[in-house]
């Protein structure tokens, strides 16, 4: 059996942000298969992978390098050494960079807008900008009236 998984799952597509690729090869009784022969391939050919690194557990990792491309590509994981070949697969995301949320308030200081920012939860996922009700509370806290 075989598994692969990549973390983090989704890395900007600048040519140098970086992932692991782990991958679990074990046999029919789900014992660890060290010493296998193991091969990473992606959907995306700009990816870079390192040399595989097998850790003697039966897990194998490499280091996957960006492309530039903006899209989600497939990498797989290969055990080469038993017949027919053993893959598994796993997506990794490549974005156009950190996203950015922009919040347009009056300034009128009404209890609205001060009470519509407070709620507030913003998430922009990739550029890993979140701002809680806390900090929403705090920015609120400075607007004018």
């Amino acid at each position: 059996m075989i598994g692969v998984i990549v973390t983090p799952s989704s890395i900007r597509a600048d040519g140098k942000s970086t992932s692991t690729g782990t991958c679990t090869v074990t046999n029919s009784s789900g014992k660890p298969k060290p010493g296998d022969t193991v091969t990473f391939t992606s959907s995306d050919s700009g990816e870079k992978f390192s040399a595989v690194t097998d850790h003697g557990d039966g897990t194998y990792s490499v280091i996957i390098t960006a492309s530039k491309a903006v899209e989600t590509a497939s990498i797989a994981c290969t055990d080469t050494t038993v017949d027919p070949h053993l893959s598994a697969t796993a997506s990794l995301t490549q974005t156009s960079g950190p996203s950015a949320v922009q919040v347009a308030v009056p300034a009128t200081g009404s209890a609205s807008t001060t009470a519509g920012v407070v709620g507030a939860l913003f998430m922009a996922l990739g550029g890993g900008l979140f701002a809680t009700a806390r900090r929403c509370r705090r920015l609120a806290n400075r607007l004018p009236g």
